[in-house]
C-alpha cells in the first residue's frame, strides 16, 4: 500500500487523502480477488476457457446496444 500512496501522493494528492485511496484501492482489487477463480481452477481449460458457438457469442456480447461488431466479418 505504500507504492500505491506514494502514486496517489505523485498524482497530486496530499498524505492523508493518497493513504486513504490507497486503502480503497487494496479493497477493490481484494475484493477482484476475491471473486477470481481460485488457481487450481485455471489449470482446466475446459473450465478455463469455455467454447461458445457464435450465435451464442453474439447473444452475449450484443448487451443493451444491440450492435455487434463482428457479425459482419462472420
Amino acid at each position: 500500500m505504500e507504492h500505491a500512496g506514494k502514486m496517489f501522493q505523485l498524482l497530486g494528492y496530499d498524505e492523508q487523502k493518497a493513504g486513504t485511496a490507497a486503502k480503497n484501492l487494496m479493497k477493490l482489487e481484494t475484493a477482484l480477488a476475491s471473486s477470481s477463480h481460485k488457481i487450481e481452477d485455471t489449470r482446466d481449460p475446459l473450465l478455463n476457457y469455455p467454447k461458445l458457438i457464435l450465435a451464442k457469442l453474439t447473444e452475449l456480447a450484443l448487451g443493451p446496444t444491440g450492435n455487434c461488431l463482428w457479425s459482419s466479418r462472420a
